[in-house]
């Protein structure tokens, strides 16, 4: 670590802590990932591959809508990963200050997509996404960029694999967005993130996300049993073609879910296609429709901040609620 000097403390996780550095040989500020202490995780055993496993992630994927990693390292308090430094704000500071609006919605998405069609060739599930893995930064044009953080929970599996849990039994990730397969420990595949994927654009078009109840085994049983207000409800004033494709990315059965990431991004540039068409509704017959997808328009972003990250965890049960 002698290359790098230490700043402060700019974001935790369940199991990491991220600090803002100053790399000393190529005069640039970075961000150093390192596991936090077991006491103050919420592992129950030392899990020191966690790290090695997301520096891994990072280094296949490559692409301009996730954080890049720089270095792997290792010194007398333990590894360390030297990542890009991400000055802007998450997406869910940016969502509590107020609800995106249409244009601003679909730069994102089309942002968002993107990289899960990029971890999809790689057979990459990221398995964590939420508003707080989720930055936006401003770019000296102007335009905004999104970049998917924290992909500790990743995994690169040519075949379908269940979720990580810890040693108690307990769900890593966020409860708010993950998918019921998630908590029935059922085998995953890309249209988890998805729907994880889904629930995040509801937050963001709406404040809340789609299935939060008053605990966590509350939101769980809201997941499983499928009860949602249908986005439309909240936001009438977006075309009916976007509202049904976000119901769709969150639909309970992964089968009605798009079946990846590319045909998602295709459907979603039809629901945008289709925002003058009278009869908005998406159907398998229309999928087969698309042929091509397209780049969506930009917008911009003010005022950056920092970021803030946070980490649930809820006891995984065979009877979610008792």
């Amino acid at each position: 670590m002698a290359r790098y000097d230490l700043g402060e403390q700019i974001g935790r996780g369940g199991i990491c802590a991220v600090y803002r550095a100053f790399d000393t040989h190529l005069r640039r500020e970075v961000a150093v990932k390192r596991l936090l202490p077991l006491e103050n995780t919420q592992l129950e055993e030392a899990d020191e591959g966690i790290l090695s496993r997301e520096v891994l992630a990072l280094a296949q994927l490559q692409h301009p809508n996730v954080v890049t990693v720089y270095e792997f390292d290792e010194d007398e308090n333990g590894p360390f990963a030297v990542l890009e430094l991400i000055e802007g704000e998450s997406l869910k500071k940016v969502i509590d200050e107020g609800a995106l609006s249409y244009s601003d919605f679909v730069e994102i998405v089309g942002q968002l997509i993107d990289p899960l069609i990029s971890a999809m060739e790689l057979n990459l599930l990221h398995r964590d996404i939420k508003p707080e893995n989720i930055m936006l930064s401003q770019l000296r044009s102007g335009r905004l960029q999104v970049k998917i953080l924290d992909f500790g929970l990743a995994k690169i599996t040519c075949t379908p694999q269940a979720q990580t849990v810890d040693l108690s039994g307990s769900f890593l990730g966020s409860v708010n967005y993950a998918a019921p397969e998630q908590f029935e420990r059922r085998l995953l595949d890309q249209r988890t993130d998805l729907y994880s994927l889904g629930c995040v654009l509801y937050f963001a078009l709406t404040q809340q996300s789609p299935f939060k109840g008053g605990n966590c085994s509350e939101t769980m049983n809201n997941h499983l049993a499928h009860r949602v207000e249908s986005l439309e409800r909240y936001r009438p004033d977006l075309p009916s073609s976007i509202c049904d494709f976000v119901m769709m990315l969150i639909e309970r059965d992964p089968c009605e879910r798009p079946n990846d990431a590319i045909e998602a991004y295709q459907l979603f540039r039809k629901a945008v296609a289709l925002e003058n068409v009278p009869d908005r509704k998406l159907t398998r017959a229309a999928k087969d429709k698309i042929k091509q997808a397209h780049h969506a328009p930009s917008f911009t972003q003010n005022e950056p901040a920092a970021e803030s990250r946070r980490e649930d965890t809820v006891p995984m049960a065979g009877a979610v609620g008792n």
